[in-house]
């Protein structure tokens, strides 16, 4: 790919990672996401129609808490845990507690066109990251330093 007489785009380079694992999500997935972290959104809507032509589906991510002996899955879009509103509330507690404080989030990362969705609905999707919500349970739902462990797949 360096030694090409041009720059690759999206088509090559899914081309080669497609070769390597033709099935497997991944490699499509961090290459749609390094192109919208770059802004170049019509590669990575490339990259996801290339998925979709091939039948590659990305699992869900899930994350992990124990809390008194029980086990809490967090998944990506799933608002069925018993205590989501809770949760909910405390993230949006916590987020104005951080911008009172100065905090300001990287809305960069919520990986979506400036254009589509507003400013409010970005720091949403950033808060509601799976791995956030499992850690937010674990804080309304333990003794003060009480340590917290949780896990992601």
């Amino acid at each position: 790919m360096e030694t090409m007489p041009f720059n690759p785009g999206s088509i090559q380079w899914a081309f080669l990672l497609g070769a390597l694992e033709p099935y497997h999500a991944a490699p499509y997935v961090m290459l749609s996401n390094m192109y919208a972290s770059a802004s170049r959104w019509d590669e990575a809507t490339n990259i996801k129609r290339m998925m979709r032509g091939r039948g590659v589906k990305k699992k869900p991510g899930c994350s992990w808490i124990e809390i008194d002996k029980k086990v809490h899955a967090f998944v990506a879009e799933d608002t069925s845990h018993p205590m989501i509103k809770e949760i909910h509330m405390y993230m949006e507690e916590l987020l104005r507690k951080m911008k009172q404080a100065g905090h300001v989030l990287d809305i960069r990362w919520a990986l979506v066109k400036a254009e589509e969705v507003e400013r409010n609905e970005k720091e949403r999707r950033l808060l509601n990251h799976i791995e956030k919500l499992a850690v937010a349970f674990g804080l309304i739902s333990t003794e003060e330093r009480v340590p917290i462990l949780t896990l992601r797949t």
